[in-house]
């Protein structure tokens, strides 16, 4: 089966955090997908998805090697520039340290160290 647009741009990788707080900012945890939400409202039911699930926060471990050098050198990038976004301005960026990025192998169950059901929104 050929994938098109979104669910080709997905295909092949979860998108994860190294800081727990940056990935509880993303409305993904709460809501799920727009690419859900877009089917849910397609067919009609667009509380249905809201209302099934529930969020889970995965803490799993993965390696540098699992990574590779040039994603590392992205990651540190991207947290040092968030960092100092903060020292400059501090108090006027609402959001965490940014440590996401995309991740193209699956989790393995002897990698998960903690599973965490959310229960409410924090802002």
């Amino acid at each position: 089966m050929k994938l098109y647009g979104y669910a080709a741009h997905n295909a092949g990788k979860i998108f994860v955090c190294l800081d727990p707080c940056a990935c509880l900012t993303y409305d993904y945890c709460w809501r799920g997908s727009e690419y859900l939400s877009t089917i849910a409202n397609r067919v009609g039911k667009p509380e249905t998805i809201k209302a099934s699930g529930t969020p889970i926060l995965l803490g799993f471990d993965v390696t540098a090697e699992e990574l590779g050098k040039e994603k590392m050198n992205s990651i540190a990038g991207k947290a040092i520039g968030s960092l100092y976004q903060n020292w400059r301005k501090p108090g006027s960026i609402k959001v965490p340290i940014d440590f996401g990025f995309p991740l193209f192998k699956p989790v393995l169950p002897k990698q998960i160290r903690e599973v965490t059901p959310l229960k409410a929104k924090a802002d």
